[in-house]
């Protein structure tokens, strides 16, 4: 029993000398260590020297492999019985690059008894054979979305995938994220190599406004979107994109203060202390100076003064101001009218003084 044992241990290779397994063949080199090129333009030709206007007795087809031919014969405009056209040839051409399907476009013709024959010549993009993957865990499809083995090598595709993933690292805090797309042309297809350089990720700490001495950070700091916890807050990462109607609202807390020359500039990432710095022009308050009002007045001009709230002296107010306007527009429509009030403003920077004049409109009934 014990030798049957041994000896099915031997038959299995599970013991003793195994036998030597075959050399594999080694495969194609990586696209990985390719050198980076640029990717060539896709090319057309229009014929040389054609009788243009002369009947095209035949639009033949030529170089379509894998592409179905109703598919290209679809986007062509020449008709046989047509006249050989410059402009339309050049329109097929480009029309058969736009499907996207193919690398090189030319038109060729030949005479015949009858006219000529128009022949268009394709060379269809190759497959991508291989997809390879160099740098960290790769992150899950999104915006981005990369071509696989067997698919049509779109070079607009590749770049667009590429752009599409770098902005996804440095939306997540891979503020130095670069993407590059290398490519090795072999005979049954075109491999891809996806290298990424991640990077160390940024996260904010803190968010700290600059030069804001007339309103506290706390109030600054309430009103940026933290879109639910994703980005620009304390442990999430910075998203400048996002930050334009945050600046907005800031400068529009300014202007209900009577800061109508401040200037909130684009937030920043402090990389030593990755605070994320917020610069604030505040410049000096403004005072009404004075209020009139012109245009299709429908009551007393000491009603308007009495709606609008807005009086010499007071600080400005964006707000107060927008409230006033509502108050005259709602006047106007229980006497049945449609009308509104635009303001004008005139700042006198020496003074930190505004003039408002509000110009009444209505609609044509």
């Amino acid at each position: 029993m014990h030798r049957a044992v041994l000896t099915l241990a031997s038959v299995l290779g599970l013991g003793g000398c195994q036998p030597a397994l075959p050399a594999r063949a080694p495969g194609p080199p990586s696209a990985c260590d390719a050198p980076q090129t640029e990717e060539p333009q896709p090319e057309l030709s229009l014929p040389r020297d054609p009788e243009w206007g002369t009947r095209v007795t035949a639009v033949e087809l030529h170089g379509l492999e894998r592409v179905p031919e109703p598919l290209v014969r679809g986007a062509l405009g020449t008709r046989p019985g047509d006249a050989l056209s410059e402009t339309r040839i050049a329109g097929d051409l480009m029309a058969l690059l736009a499907l996207e399907v193919f690398s090189h476009a030319a038109a060729e013709t030949a005479p015949t008894p009858a006219g000529a024959r128009l022949r268009y010549v394709v060379r269809e993009r190759p497959r991508v054979a291989r997809v390879e993957w160099r740098g960290p865990d790769r992150p899950p499809v999104g915006r981005w979305v990369p071509l696989a083995a067997g698919e049509l090598y779109d070079p607009v595709r590749v770049r667009r995938a590429a752009l599409g993933l770098e902005d996804h690292l440095t939306e997540s805090g891979y503020l130095d994220a670069h993407v590059e797309v290398r490519q090795r042309a072999r005979d049954d297809g075109v491999d891809l190599c996806w290298a990424v350089e991640r990077g160390q990720r940024w996260l904010v700490s803190q968010i700290a406004p600059q030069g804001n001495a007339r309103v506290a950070a706390n109030e600054i700091k309430a009103l940026i979107d933290d879109h639910h916890g994703r980005a620009n807050r304390p442990g999430a990462p910075f998203r400048a994109d996002l930050f334009e109607v945050d600046r907005l609202r800031i400068a529009a807390l300014y202007y209900d203060r009577g800061f109508l020359d401040v200037r909130v500039g684009a937030p920043r990432l402090d990389r030593s202390t990755r605070r994320l710095l917020i610069p604030i022009h505040e410049g000096e308050p403004y005072r009404v100076a004075s209020v009139t009002f012109s245009g299709k007045l429908r009551v007393p001009e000491a009603t308007y003064r009495e709606l609008f709230g807005v009086a010499p002296d007071q600080l400005f107010s964006r707000s107060a101001v927008l409230s006033g306007l509502e108050r005259i527009a709602a006047r106007h429509r229980a006497l049945g009218r449609s009308g509104r009030g635009t303001p004008e403003t005139t700042l006198d920077p020496t003074t930190h003084r505004v003039s408002l004049r509000i110009l009444i409109e209505e609609d044509a009934p």
